[in-house]
């Protein structure tokens, strides 16, 4: 089953009942953590220990599942359920496989704020 790079659901219903700078910054807030998680996760100078790998990565899946990016999500999921049993030669394709799906869940943010409105793409700058 492929699972689809982002769905604007969650956008709309924040975009429904908040005001256009709200669901601006929690664009760009989305957009920085997700940079930063995968940073983190991703850095070969960092030697995480499963564990460790295991809680980034649930914390990934909570701010992706959060606004809608659907593969990053799964992603995120997949290595946290490999850390937590034990199944490390399953991390690595994952991991490579994270920047990518991000780039794409944040193309598809983007599209989608400026559906919903243009100013809501003009103040929110990539990360």
């Amino acid at each position: 089953m492929t699972c689809p790079d982002f769905d604007p659901a969650q956008l709309h219903d924040y975009a429904a009942v908040m005001p256009n700078k709200t669901v601006n910054d929690l664009a760009a807030s989305f957009r920085k953590s997700v940079s930063e998680l995968i940073s983190e996760l991703t850095n070969p100078a960092h030697d995480l220990h499963r564990t460790k790998l295991a809680e980034q990565a649930h914390d990934l899946k909570g701010v992706a599942g959060s606004f809608g990016a659907l593969k990053l999500q799964h992603l995120a999921e997949q290595l946290e359920r490999c850390c937590r049993e034990d199944m490390l030669s399953g991390v690595g394709p994952i991991l490579a496989d994270m920047p990518e799906a991000a780039s794409r869940a944040f193309v598809a943010l983007q599209a989608a704020l400026d559906e919903l409105a243009p100013s809501l793409s003009q103040a929110c700058p990539a990360v």
